[in-house]
């Protein structure tokens, strides 16, 4: 079976979903908002300071594809499951309106999942199949960006937002089981020992970006939202074929990025505090160029739109930080 992320049409339909929660998530907010009280930490105007520290537990499912012409040839989906974060995090508040943000989040764990593995030697139908488990090597998320306040009714603060965000993974695959097409049509199936290493592959994504955000009290607890879009993004893949001493650099630009977060922060005084988020972004399938490198006999072949990438994520996060 063939094992796609869903983008297009149902993406876009999920996306805006997406939205209209976060704004009845707002709207509720309104119809019942208390105003700050003097425990909850709050940006008076001025200079001001946060820094946070905490964990992020991520979930999500990476593409990498292989084209021949229009038909796909290869399809090759890597898990990001259980995957566990550390990161740090700085604000720094400039005058009534302005805001500037850094961020950064280094894996902490392997993770766990899968990589399968379809290829289609016959357009739209699978002829080899391979799949095992995977390690995730080095992942982590750079993120920095301004923000300007452009609206205030009442208790709310509306922003626009403007950065660059950096994403990485790198995967192992290891042993497995198999299946080919060698003499007939899928006719050899077998297993590959468990420490084997079949396939590494590495993503990255650079994106500046573009978003708006929001932020109100409700009970003495700061709720915020934002949404970032950017149809300008690059991307690179990296794929070793190990046992075949076969290598694949992938190159991508203007590729799409979506994304989405809500957050709350509960006061413990009025420097500390403790925060929770949910992030959620979302890269459709992009087609760039390939460049094929066979250590073997040293041969290279560049393939142009001979490639895709797609990247999908959620994550909840959990910090504690304090006000300077």
């Amino acid at each position: 079976m063939k094992i796609t992320l869903q983008h297009g049409v149902f993406g876009s339909v999920r996306y805006g979903m997406l939205c209209c929660v976060i704004f009845m998530a707002v709207h509720r907010a309104a119809a019942s908002r208390v105003p700050p009280t003097g425990t909850v930490v709050v940006d008076t105007p001025g200079y001001h300071m946060h820094v946070d520290v905490g964990v992020r537990w991520q979930q999500g499912t990476a593409l990498e594809l292989a084209y021949n012409d229009a038909f796909v040839l290869s399809e090759l989906t890597w898990d990001i499951e259980d995957l566990f974060y550390a990161g740090i995090a700085l604000q720094v508040g400039i005058g009534e309106n302005w805001a500037l943000h850094a961020s950064y989040w280094e894996a902490i764990s392997e993770g766990r999942g899968e990589m399968t593995d379809y290829d289609y030697f016959i357009p739209m139908v699978w002829t080899h199949f391979s799949d095992g488990p995977v390690d995730i090597n080095r992942a982590y998320t750079l993120d920095l960006h301004a923000a300007w306040t452009f609206w205030q009714p009442e208790a709310f603060r509306f922003h626009l937002l403007g950065g660059y965000r950096q994403l990485y993974w790198d995967w192992s695959q290891y042993g497995g089981t198999f299946i080919y097409s060698d003499t007939g049509f899928r006719d050899r199936r077998g297993t590959f020992p468990a420490d084997q290493n079949g396939i590494n592959y590495e993503q990255t994504f650079h994106i500046p970006y573009m978003g708006i955000g929001m932020q109100t009290h409700w009970s003495g607890i700061l709720f915020s939202g934002y949404m970032h879009y950017t149809p300008i993004a690059r991307a690179e893949g990296f794929d070793e074929h190990v046992l075949r001493n076969l290598y694949f650099e992938d190159t991508f630009n203007n590729v799409n990025y979506y994304a989405a977060g809500v957050s709350l922060r509960y006061p413990m005084g009025t420097r500390w505090y403790l925060s929770g988020a949910w992030d959620w972004h979302d890269i459709p399938e992009t087609r760039g160029d390939v460049r094929i490198i066979d250590a073997r006999d040293r041969t290279e072949e560049k393939i142009e739109n001979g490639a895709g990438i797609a990247n999908r994520a959620w994550s909840l996060s959990l910090a504690g930080g304090m006000r300077f």
